[in-house]
């Protein structure tokens, strides 16, 4: 059960972070063109080499130094991240 539930909140948490915020490498997302997508296959993509096989990637074990950018999608989106924030700062909630 204690999985589960941990499993479902990074879910929900993770989506409310794609929800509010376009967030990519630097340059892309300032730029809005799609270069944070990757293609699949061993190939070369914007300078970083795209693992074939699952079992290729050290992804999770030492991820490559990258910058990111966040930006809010919208005003209104911007309101609510703020008014949630707000709130859990009333409630004595962490960040």
């Amino acid at each position: 059960m204690g999985q589960e539930l941990t499993m479902q909140e990074a879910v929900v948490g993770c989506g409310s972070l794609a929800w509010a915020f376009d967030i990519g490498r630097k340059e892309a997302v300032r730029e809005g063109n799609g270069k944070t997508a990757v293609g699949v296959g061993n190939e070369e993509k914007e300078g970083m080499r795209v693992p074939k096989r699952w079992d290729e990637s050290l992804i999770i074990a030492k991820p490559p130094a990258e910058e990111i950018e966040c930006v809010v999608r919208s005003e209104e989106r911007r309101i609510v991240v703020e008014a949630a924030y707000e709130d859990s700062k009333k409630l004595g909630s962490t960040f």
